[in-house]
């Protein structure tokens, strides 16, 4: 009976569309939906993006990433629009340097994601160093940051 094959394409179809469960093929093993959404990829690329720009003391390439209107918040500070950001970063990187941003785990839903990354780096004048535990919440719409909200953990270094 020729029957394997067209279990492979059904199991490998099914898989794409993330909707493989014992359900729907007899014997299947039910396994978690893979999902090969674009703004899955776009927002890990851009959260790695963002990581080595904040590590390379590049605000450019940190704006860049941002939409015109798009909001930063960190701590008690909302800024609105490339040039405000780009004036907030561009402050930061007077104040400190060798920020070094390790990226735990990154979790996507649509266009929304959850970041939680570790982040380190010292002050120019006092050279005292700094280390902090980050949850970050962010949005895109048309592969550009619309929000960018920072929930930040300052521990000892």
């Amino acid at each position: 009976m020729l029957c394997f094959p067209w279990k492979i394409c059904i199991c490998f179809l099914t898989l794409l569309i993330g909707e493989i469960s014992s359900n729907y093929i007899e014997g299947a093993i039910a396994l978690r939906p893979i999902s090969f959404n674009l703004e899955n990829s776009m927002i890990q690329e851009i959260v790695v993006r963002q990581a080595k720009a904040w590590e390379n003391a590049d605000a450019e390439a940190i704006v860049a990433d941002f939409a015109e209107h798009g909001i930063f918040v960190v701590s008690e500070s909302t800024f609105s629009g490339r040039e405000a950001i780009k004036a907030a970063v561009t402050e930061y990187f007077e104040q400190f340097q060798s920020t070094k941003v390790k990226i735990i785990q990154i979790i996507v839903e649509g266009d929304r994601g959850a970041v939680e990354w570790t982040w380190r780096d010292t002050n120019k004048t006092t050279k005292e160093e700094a280390y902090a535990e980050d949850a970050i919440i962010l949005e895109l719409r048309n592969g550009k940051i619309v929000y960018w909200r920072e929930y930040i953990d300052k521990k000892s270094a």
